[in-house]
């Protein structure tokens, strides 16, 4: 019976040991990348719901979307945003031209607040989406007029959800390709 050489104990532990570290810096990185790809998405997603939560305006006893004034100079937004209100009153909904006749799934975080997460578009894509609650912008010209006129609205009866997302294969097809 022949003793096992020590060059090769040596050798297959030195190329365990670096095997099993390539495989864990492997993982780390991968993982920093997807949350730093994620991060990105969702600051992304963020900044645009909180753009739009900013163009729900109540003005003459109506809800005004005012993203729809510039919405034939804005073709980015005509083509690709997928966004969706829902008025929580009345259960009607207003959604960007890039949705067509497809709903976006409704959600919110607990009490309206903001709550990001993944999501299946219309089109089978897997996506990323935060839904939140917002209240109309009242003009204080409006409430001037509301004063006037002895017919006060609150906003805070006039709640909707808002429902905005996006396309997350680009963020999928680099994180396969790791």
């Amino acid at each position: 019976m022949r003793t096992p050489s020590i060059r090769r104990t040596l050798l297959l532990r030195c190329g365990a040991g670096t095997g099993l570290v390539l495989c864990v810096v492997s993982a780390g990185v991968y993982l920093l990348v997807r949350q730093s790809l994620y991060r990105e998405l969702d600051e992304s997603i963020a900044q645009t719901a909180t753009l739009l939560a900013n163009q729900v305006e109540y003005e003459d006893y109506t809800i005004n979307f005012e993203w729809k004034e510039g919405i034939g100079t804005n073709r980015s937004l005509t083509e690709y945003g997928l966004f969706q209100f829902w008025d929580e009153k009345t259960g009607t909904t207003t959604r960007s031209p890039g949705l067509g006749p497809h709903d976006l799934p409704r959600f919110t975080g607990i009490e309206g607040r903001p709550l990001l997460r993944n999501i299946v578009l219309a089109n089978g894509n897997r996506g990323r989406a935060i839904g939140l609650r917002v209240l109309p912008f009242v003009m204080p010209e409006e409430y001037e007029k509301m004063k006037a006129t002895g017919v006060i609205v609150d906003p805070n009866t006039l709640p909707h959800v808002l429902v905005v997302a996006r396309d997350a294969e680009q963020v999928h097809h680099t994180l396969d390709r790791l």
